[in-house]
């Protein structure tokens, strides 16, 4: 029944499937260290509402995002500090960024 998840400052990727199906997760704290989150890594945390990211949008926009790292995930925002966008985010295929 995991509902917060802080991950550290010494983490650079989150490997896939790594919380998949943590349907309670519902706060995510991700460092500006991180570099790339794996396939479906978080993949059915239906419960999630709220991703809080340590960098800026333009740096959350160039993360090496696996296909579905959120599929099946809930309607969450991403909280940056310049900003916050919506959930359900799109990836370009071609290089695995984010689309915002």
């Amino acid at each position: 029944s995991l509902r917060e998840l802080v991950l550290p400052d010494s983490l650079a990727f989150v490997p896939a499937y790594t919380f998949s199906d943590c349907k309670s997760l519902r706060t995510l704290t991700i460092p500006r260290s991180i570099s790339g989150i794996g396939t479906k890594a978080f993949a059915n945390c239906r419960s999630l509402t709220d991703i809080h990211y340590g960098g800026y949008t333009n740096n959350w926009k160039y993360l090496s995002l696996g296909m579905d790292w959120a599929a099946g995930a809930g309607d969450f925002t991403v909280h940056c500090l310049n900003g916050d966008f919506g959930a359900k985010p799109t990836v370009d295929p071609m290089s695995d960024a984010l689309i915002l």
